[in-house]
């Protein structure tokens, strides 16, 4: 289970940030000898419920539209953010970056098609939001441990 508690550390970098602030303390307690190293601390963030509500509706819209090119530039523009509070809430939210939920969502679709249909890995490919399907059977490999065909024969 993880721990989570506000603390305050004073004048010591962590990753990019500078302490001093309140900070959220998440992670499982790793073996060290300094108190201070026990926990992965990462800053505190506050996401309001509008903003919660927008970057679910964009992951919905992913969901149902996984072959589209999403551009963070644009996404940031039509929830009205900057892109760097785009992509921190973003990722608060869903714990994943826009690109790595995007990759989950399409690999996840290209996983029911395997199953369900018959279609060439190519096309699958496409349906799914690859222009190459080298390229998505690279990714498939990574992100399932087998290739899109061995996947569809295990099934």
């Amino acid at each position: 289970m993880y721990k989570t508690t506000k603390a305050n550390i004073s004048s010591r970098k962590i990753g990019r940030f500078i302490t001093n602030k309140p900070y959220l303390i998440f992670g499982p307690p790793v073996a060290s000898s300094s108190p201070e190293d026990r926990y992965i601390y990462l800053p505190a963030m506050i996401v309001l419920e509008q903003d919660r509500s927008f970057i679910i509706s964009v992951v919905e819209k992913m969901n149902r539209n996984p072959q589209t090119d999403y551009s963070i530039d644009s996404l940031a523009l039509d929830a009205g953010m900057s892109i760097r509070k785009f992509t921190d809430i973003f990722r608060s939210v869903t714990g994943n970056s826009v690109h790595q939920q995007l990759t989950v969502t399409r690999m996840e679709k290209a996983m029911e098609l395997l199953r369900s249909s018959n279609l060439p890995v190519s096309n699958i490919s496409k349906k799914v939001g690859y222009r190459s399907s080298s390229s998505f059977t690279r990714k498939f490999k990574k992100y399932a441990d087998m290739t899109p065909l061995e996947y569809r024969h295990s099934q």
